[in-house]
């Protein structure tokens, strides 16, 4: 018989993003449980599924039932209704109803949760106002990656007080000086890095890499320059 192998994500920004990986860790669970939750997963239960996402309290199968459910309208219910913080967080990321989104972000009293429903959200009038009116530089950077007004992207970039929203928006139009303004000049180790991550001048790379005063600067001007010198002998190969 094979183990159950129960996964949890760690709520972090990267984890928001999708960009890392669950937490894989292997759990002591009756052997009853663990063939009555495989058989539901066996047979693609959706509504048994539901059930233990929706009622389990004494182990982790409702957060790891949620990773076994497509059925949308089962996971619009645990987006807006389970008490279990990590069983919505799940079911939001893989909502695709625009409504149900924006209810989980404007109710949810996680901020978590709310800002994984952020990421998902298309509605420009949302966004812009959230861009231009919100206090939470964490909600204005999420709104700008999904923003598509150009104008206010620029004006974003150019006067937003938090250094990570104005990056989040020069990037999205490729406003190298303010990108570059940034990373010499940013309040943040963590903003510097990420802005010279997106020069695309060799010369500014070089002399970050170079001259800058901080370590972790110049690795990464020197990795990225090395990257865009790599892409540059590759396509002269062609």
């Amino acid at each position: 018989m094979k183990k159950l192998i129960v996964t949890t994500c760690l709520l972090s920004t990267a984890c928001l993003r999708g960009t890392q990986e669950p937490i894989t860790e292997p759990r002591d669970i009756p052997s009853k449980e663990q063939r009555r939750f495989n058989w539901a997963v066996e047979q693609d239960d959706q509504a048994v599924l539901f059930e233990w996402a929706k009622n389990e309290t004494e182990s982790d199968y409702h957060s790891t039932a949620v990773d076994y459910i497509h059925d949308q309208t089962l996971l619009v219910d645990l987006a807006k209704n389970s008490k279990h913080k990590i069983v919505r967080y799940k079911a939001v990321r893989k909502l695709n109803d625009q409504t149900s989104l924006e209810i989980v972000f404007e109710n949810d009293d996680d901020s978590e949760v709310r800002e994984v429903a952020l990421l998902k959200i298309k509605n420009q009038t949302l966004l812009t106002n959230i861009v231009k009116n919100n206090e939470n530089s964490r909600l204005r950077a999420i709104a700008a990656e999904g923003l598509e007004d150009k104008n206010l992207l620029s004006e974003t970039a150019k006067n937003d007080a938090d250094d990570w929203v104005r990056l989040i928006a020069a990037i999205k139009i490729n406003e190298q000086t303010i990108i570059t303004e940034i990373a010499k000049n940013g309040k943040s180790i963590l903003s510097r890095r990420n802005a010279i991550s997106h020069i695309v001048d060799e010369t500014l790379l070089a002399d970050f890499a170079k001259n800058d005063k901080n370590e972790v600067v110049r690795s990464e001007a020197s990795r990225k320059l090395n990257e865009l010198k790599k892409k540059t002998e590759e396509e002269e190969k062609k």
